[in-house]
């Protein structure tokens, strides 16, 4: 079979190199695992469709492309395109070439010599090299083979990489965990000694950035921790004396069998113990001052009301936020956008994606749950309400237009004052004044008959004419203020002040909470005042359009009834 290389070469080369694929590791696959499958290891294509892998002959190729292109670095490619296809197969191409740039210890080469049967086959596996043993002179070659593939990879790959560090220690401290997906994060969490049971990505990686955390500011590994795990290879005494320096009993009626089994139960527990350390640390401590620094604000949405914990350092609640939008925080970590969001704001800011994304397992149930930054909250909300993403871009929009963006409607004085505005004036000199919007308000009915107070929210020129009809209740017009001119704002307040005020709840009056005339007025008022300074309800106005059209639909059924009284004898 007469072999030719492609049509470009250089090109072939360029685009290979791109995707991470040489000669000198093509060769290495080529002389541990075999030709064949290396071939398995890239997708194929045929004049009869698309092959599961490329064949023997079209890896000839590539090898012999490779060479001619390393031996006539001159050459210029003759062609304006590179015809040839180039695509791995999943991530098995990959994965080898992790494999064969970590580096092996020399102890472990040493322990080579004393292996035999299978336990040679599995450690030849585990480095990648592939061969059966059905006889003692193919054990004998595959000794041989091992030890000529360390020796060839130390000069040709992990000499020069000296300088990367490919350490544990160091592997993931650059790593966007994010981008993995479950299986690879599960994996590595092995391969460092962190065992999960059903715990979610958010938590492996929260787990993995604080072992290497931990990792770069410890520098050293203990002697417990460069204990080597393959007890297998063990002999009876250096079972025993290990179990010695462990501190659990040996008896010497006990075999090799169960000795292992007890190191591995020793290992498991502490590796149980360190799991449990690192999570510590990332919660935060509840006898510490760590309490002095959380906030708990609330925050209402859709008339109902949804905590939302926010603390003082801005970190919000994902998981309360993503509940009162009716969806998971997960799905929104799994869109791209976020992840890319998250990344932006790691390079920028210097923020680790651990401190961005926090997560809280277990402990006081204030903590629990996902935190994020709030910039992350901000673009979190927008994914949970479309209205709300066409407000943001309303005034983005505003300000790349204007220059300036107006959120906070201004509130103007009232006007048409009606005939109980003296006595709302005297009650204005004994409380601090505050105003309230000129179209809609907050208002406390006082009970002529039965001397109690009554809460409610009303349209104030609408209510002064229906008092003419209404000779049941005089109605005091205290000068309120409140965020945004809306009625949504407005029922959202009443309910509010109506839950701080349950120790007075006296009875029902028309719909409305009465309230015993001993209550507190001036501390009620001081309440209230600090509850609207406290409470922002900017993100209401989204429901501004649909709620002015409805008051206007119901004030103009109540002018209509009221024209009615007024022109009746």
């Amino acid at each position: 079979m007469t072999i030719t290389c492609v049509t470009n070469p250089h090109s072939f080369v360029k685009e290979c190199a791109e995707k991470g694929i040489n000669l000198e590791l093509l060769e290495e696959a080529m002389s541990c695992v075999g030709q064949q499958k290396v071939c398995e290891m890239f997708k194929g294509k045929s004049l009869r469709g698309n092959a599961h892998c490329i064949s023997q002959g079209t890896m000839q190729n590539w090898v012999y492309t490779m060479k001619y292109a390393r031996d006539h670095p001159e050459e210029e490619d003759k062609d304006p395109y590179q015809a040839r296809s180039i695509e791995k197969n999943g991530t098995v191409y990959d994965e080898f070439v992790a494999l064969v740039r970590k580096p092996i210890e020399e102890k472990v080469r040493k322990s080579w010599e004393a292996l035999s049967g299978k336990k040679l086959g599995d450690e030849a596996h585990r480095h990648g090299i592939s061969l059966g043993i059905r006889n003692a002179n193919a054990l004998k070659k595959l000794k041989d083979k091992m030890m000529q593939m360390y020796d060839r990879r130390k000069e040709r790959f992990w000499d020069s990489l000296q300088e990367e560090e490919f350490s544990q220690e160091q592997e993931g401290t650059d790593t966007n965990y994010w981008m993995m997906n479950i299986l690879t994060l599960r994996i590595i969490a092995k391969e460092r000694g962190i065992y999960f049971l059903h715990f979610t990505k958010e938590e492996i990686i929260q787990s993995l950035e604080a072992f290497d955390q931990k990792k770069n500011l410890k520098g050293t590994t203990t002697e417990e921790e460069d204990v080597s795990n393959d007890y297998d290879n063990m002999t009876s005494k250096q079972l025993k004396d290990l179990a010695k320096e462990r501190g659990f009993r040996v008896y010497n009626n006990l075999n090799n069998t169960v000795l292992r089994q007890h190191h591995r139960e020793y290992d498991e527990a502490l590796h149980r113990k360190q799991q449990e350390e690192i999570l510590k640390a990332q919660s935060p401590d509840i006898d510490d001052n760590t309490v002095d620094t959380m906030e708990f604000k609330l925050t209402l949405q859709d008339g109902e009301n949804h905590p939302i914990l926010i603390r003082k350092d801005g970190m919000v609640n994902a998981t309360m936020l993503c509940k009162a939008g009716g969806k998971q925080f997960n799905d929104y970590m799994r869109n791209k956008q976020s992840q890319d969001l998250i990344e932006a704001i790691r390079s920028e800011t210097g923020i680790p994606v651990s401190k961005i994304v926090e997560t809280y397992k277990g402990g006081d149930v204030r903590f629990q749950g996902s935190w994020i930054h709030r910039l992350i909250a901000i673009d979190c909300a927008r994914w949970l309400n479309p209205r709300f993403s066409l407000q943001i871009m309303k005034w983005t929009d505003e300000i790349l237009t204007k220059g300036s963006v107006q959120i906070e409607k201004p509130l103007l004085p009232m006007v048409d004052r009606n005939a109980y505005d003296l006595e709302a004036e005297q009650l204005e000199k004994e409380v601090n004044p505050i105003l309230f919007s000129n179209t809609f308000s907050l208002y406390i009915a006082y009970i002529g008959e039965e001397g109690l107070l009554k809460i409610g929210s009303s349209d104030c020129r609408l209510k002064e004419r229906e008092q003419k009809h209404n000779s049941s209740c005089e109605t005091l017009y205290p000068q309120f203020r409140f965020i945004g001119i809306f009625p949504i704002s407005s029922g959202i307040m009443e309910s509010k002040i109506h839950s701080l005020l349950d120790k007075y709840r006296y009875a029902y009056q028309k719909q409305k909470e009465v309230y015993r005339p001993d209550m507190p007025l001036k501390s009620f008022l001081d309440m209230i005042k600090n509850l609207l300074e406290e409470n922002d309800l900017k993100y209401q106005f989204q429901k501004a359009k649909q709620e002015i059209m409805e008051l206007r639909i119901r004030n103009a059924e109540l002018e209509l009834r009221l024209l009615k009284m007024e022109q009746s004898p």
